[in-house]
């Protein structure tokens, strides 16, 4: 568990990214 989780929602709006968890 951090800033930079790709598993967590929290870390990909910080990464920046998008997935199951996080959908555009």
């Amino acid at each position: 568990m951090g800033k930079g989780d790709k598993k967590t929602r929290r870390g990909k709006i910080i990464i920046g990214t998008y997935g199951v968890r996080r959908p555009k």
